[in-house]
């Protein structure tokens, strides 16, 4: 029937649920990269996940845009152990920021944060950038932290919305410890532990 709406996915982003971008690190393990071949088409399906090995620990770098930290944990988590032997053990705030980052942490958007770097808002002398190389800039967290203490930029809401970021990936690392640990169990522990423990673990 002309004039009808077509109908939403349940799933599709509401105008209140709008794609944001959030930056973590995943440790992984069980990845061979020296398997030059192991990454053959991810790029393709996660190009927003970028590898570094160091000795026997492989962290993946995330950027990814979901409707909230949480999806965006749960879908690279499914994505990285997609790969043949690998498993994430940890998820870790990244101490490194960009502007769409800190706004995200934050918050605020991501003027208001280009605002306070160029000095046009706020007190000035905003920390500079720990790492720059062309239009790419990235800050140390704690120091920027410092920074809006001392201006006195960060208000209850933003601190609420800091601890709940930070609480999702607690959730998300206690989930990866009790997976660990559920499947050093044997199957009968398992399903018993399991029936206890309703919204238990898989």
């Amino acid at each position: 029937m002309h004039g009808e709406s077509p109908a939403r996915s349940p799933d599709a982003p509401t105008e209140d649920e709008a794609l944001r971008s959030f930056e973590f690190d995943l440790i992984v393990s069980g990845l061979d990269m020296e398997d030059t071949g192991v990454l053959d088409g991810f790029e393709e399906r996660a190009g927003d996940i970028t590898f570094a090995s160091h000795g026997r620990i492989v962290r993946a770098a995330v950027e990814r845009k979901a409707r909230g930290l949480g999806e965006a944990i749960g879908s690279a988590i499914a994505d990285v152990e997609s790969l043949p032997g690998a498993r994430v053990v940890r998820v870790e705030s990244d101490e490194h920021v960009s502007q769409a980052e800190i706004a995200v942490r934050l918050g605020r958007s991501r003027q208001s944060v280009s605002q306070w770097v160029a000095g046009s808002r706020g007190p000035g002398g905003f920390p500079a950038p720990a790492f720059e190389s062309g239009q790419v800039a990235l800050w140390r967290w704690p120091e920027v932290k410092a920074w809006l203490r001392a201006a006195g930029l960060v208000t209850n809401e933003d601190q609420e919305h800091e601890d709940q970021a930070s609480a999702v990936i607690r959730a998300a690392n206690a989930l990866l410890e009790a997976r660990r640990a559920m499947a050093a169990l044997d199957e009968k522990e398992r399903k018993r532990l399991s029936t206890s423990v309703p919204q238990g673990f898989s």
